[in-house]
Formats: C-alpha cells, structure tokens, sequence
C-alpha cells in the first residue's frame, strides 16, 4: 500500500511541474491577444489559463483512453529499470492518466475561481 501511496504523490508532483506548461502558455496567448485588442485583464489571463490546462489534460486523457481501447500498440517500455526508480507499482499509462485527471482537477479548480472573481 505504502508504493501505491509513493507512486500517486509521484504522480501528484509531476502534474504540478507539467501543470506550468499550460500556464505559461496560456499567459503568453492572452498577453499578446490582450494587448492586441486593447482589453487586457487577469480574468483574460485566468480564462487562458484554464483553456490550455484543459486541453492538455484531455489530450493525455485521448492518449488513456487509446491505450486502453488498443494494449497492443503499448509494448514494454525501452528503460523498464530506470522507470522503475521512480514507480514502484504504475504503469506509463496510469501516470499519465493520474497526471492527466489531477491536472484538469485543477483547471475546474480554476474556473470555479474564475466564477467567483466575475
């Protein structure tokens, strides 16, 4: 029980550290549209935010539910010793699920901020 716990707030950190890519790109789409049309605001940046954290969570979500639909176009991974390392019971395609839900957790985290701010 004690490598699924290690493996799942595994999981946890890497949707922290993956949930940066959508913010930074998220806030660079609504800088440059913002400026361009005059309106730039935080709700703008926020609504962004949320807009890109939620299509790369349902692209690896895409990516799951591939996985699940057709295993035989998952073979075993080339460094199955150093994946290993880092999890002890997962699988490639359970963390990028876990990755994948946690981070759209978040995205609805955030636009339910988002409706409270409006």
């Amino acid at each position: 029980m004690g490598e699924r716990m290690y493996d799942f707030f595994t999981c946890f950190k890497i949707s922290l550290k993956v949930y940066i890519i959508p913010i930074i790109i998220g806030a660079l789409i609504a800088t440059i549209y913002g400026l361009s049309k005059g309106n730039f605001n935080y709700i703008l940046v926020l609504h962004w935010i949320y807009a890109m954290g939620t299509y790369i969570s349902c692209l690896g979500l895409f990516i799951c539910a591939i996985a699940f639909m057709k295993p035989k176009y998952m073979s075993k991974l080339n460094h199955e010793k150093e994946w290993n390392k880092h999890f002890y019971k997962f699988g490639l395609i359970k963390v990028i699920g876990y990755v994948s839900g946690m981070m759209l957790i978040y995205s609805v985290l955030l636009d339910y901020i988002i409706y409270i701010i409006k």
